[in-house]
């Protein structure tokens, strides 16, 4: 499944919430699966983003590095690119009625919403 570094960022808490709570045992080893799938594709969006970092910022004095203000610009054109990026991730797919236990909330569940196939049983 193709799904933007952006989707994924943003559905990585919700996911990781998931991951705590004890569920049946194949939603529990397919969203643990999921995870490990998301963690392994953003490896090289994260090593990215560091480069990102190196190349229009500097340290901050603190052993931090920080982008310069005058670099902002030129930085978030070339992140906003990079999140818009697609990965192939391979999702297991996980039926809504397996997290029915759980309290989500509608952005929660709209965050995730890809990882969602209705049509099977868990």
């Amino acid at each position: 499944m193709k799904v933007k570094i952006q989707d994924i960022l943003a559905a990585a808490p919700t996911i990781q919430k998931l991951n705590g709570i004890s569920l049946p045992a194949k939603v529990s080893y397919n969203i643990a699966r999921n995870l490990k799938k998301i963690q392994h594709e953003l490896e090289p969006f994260e090593k990215a983003r560091v480069e990102l970092v190196r190349k229009y910022g500097n340290d901050d004095g603190e052993g931090k590095l920080v982008v310069k203000e005058e670099s902002m610009e030129e930085f978030y054109k070339e992140m906003g690119g990079l999140l818009e990026e697609e990965i192939e991730v391979d999702i297991r797919p996980i039926s809504i009625d397996g997290l029915n236990k759980i309290e989500l909330s509608p952005g929660e569940l709209q965050l995730i919403d890809f990882m969602f196939d209705d049509n099977k049983e868990e």
